[in-house]
């Protein structure tokens, strides 16, 4: 009996004894992958359902809860806004804001100098 249990390679497999605890630890990776990409999308729907938002794109990078935000807004209130509906995401442990206010006042022309709009 042991030896036709032998001839199988995949049961004398050192391996054999740990792949349901690796299969779990990938399981539990992808199911973390899955919750942080549905926060990410939780979060850009939110920001795309407030209207003085939607002209923007915002990027939230998730992991574990934790997110970072990036994106470009005119106004610093903007910012505080996006940054709130961020938070307010259930599943959101914590948030850093990498959001960066556009400057209004000039546009590069095309040789690369600033010009007054």
């Amino acid at each position: 009996m042991l030896l036709a249990l032998c001839l199988a390679p995949a049961a004398c497999s050192p391996d054999a004894a740990r792949a349901p605890d690796d299969a779990e630890a990938e399981a539990r990776t992808l199911e973390e992958r899955l919750h942080d990409a549905s926060l990410a999308a939780q979060i850009r729907k939110a920001l795309l359902d407030t209207l003085t938002l939607r002209p923007f794109d915002f990027e939230p990078d998730v992991r574990q809860g934790r997110v970072a935000l990036r994106g470009t807004v005119r106004t610093d209130e903007e910012r505080r806004l996006a940054e709130a509906l961020a938070r307010a995401v259930p599943g959101v442990h914590a948030l850093t804001s990498e959001i960066v206010l556009r400057d209004t006042t000039q546009a590069a022309d095309s040789t690369g100098r600033s010009r007054p709009r």
